[in-house]
């Protein structure tokens, strides 16, 4: 990441975090995605034991730390103003602490984390930089990220009409940084989310959540429709 973009990085959150408390994953928008957040957050249980180290990525003020009780986990963020609200957040935990870092260079050694994990935070890096970082230090290529996609036109229209929401320098992933993230991560898997499960931005009747997941869930297996999702979760667990 050049250093004009790391500092639009920083200057963007600072200002944000300074105006919120907690990242929103209840909005009107976000509704049609609320599956992907529970999936999320099942994999980093799952995956919680004593005797591992996690890294989460891009923290924010939303920090995932609170589904961590038992490894020794490490947050890292750009924004310094996110890394002192979490630090304060979870000062009674010992097996938790925070960092101003760059996701780049985080200089955290080779080989060290038996889970890497990020919200919304690859779409934000030099792409290419930041995987072969988390490569370097990662430990058996386990990894959990939840990205946006950029080809679904509907959604590129929300993210058009709400341009003071995104940094000036972030995309969403397409597919083949996808493929680029399998290859480079043995036995990872990729889920999609958010296709006809967006009708609920504008139904807003929660009784037909599971229907829409399940539909999404099914037409995900035809790759020519897989552009069209809203997001995807990236995991080897």
């Amino acid at each position: 990441m050049s250093n004009d973009r790391l500092r639009n990085e920083v200057d963007f959150h600072n200002k944000r975090y300074k105006n919120i408390n907690e990242r929103s994953e209840t909005s009107l928008f976000y509704c049609a995605l609320s599956n992907i957040y529970d999936d999320y957050i099942k994999v980093i249980k799952k995956n919680d034991d004593f005797n591992k180290s996690f890294l989460e990525i891009g923290v924010g003020k939303a920090s995932y730390a609170s589904f961590v009780s038992k490894a020794i986990y490490h947050g890292i963020d750009c924004s310094d103003i996110a890394v002192n609200y979490c630090n304060k957040k979870f000062l009674n935990h010992k097996n938790i602490n925070f960092y101003v870092k760059d996701a780049h260079k985080t200089n955290f050694p080779n080989n060290h984390f038996d889970l890497i994990f990020g919200m919304g935070i690859l779409h934000h890096l030099d792409f290419n930089k930041a995987i072969h970082e988390i490569k370097r230090i990662s430990r058996s290529s386990n990894i959990l990220f939840v990205e946006p996609l950029q080809s679904n036109y509907f959604v590129r229209l929300y993210r058009l009409l709400s341009p003071d929401s995104r940094s000036p320098d972030e995309k969403p992933l397409n597919l083949y940084q996808i493929d680029y993230i399998i290859k480079n991560f043995k036995g990872v898997k990729v889920y999609y989310y958010g296709l006809t499960s967006l009708l609920l931005i504008v139904l807003r009747v929660k009784m037909f959540r599971s229907f829409f997941f399940s539909l999404d869930n099914y037409l995900s297996r035809f790759k020519f429709l897989r552009k069209l999702y809203w997001a995807v979760l990236i995991t080897r667990s």
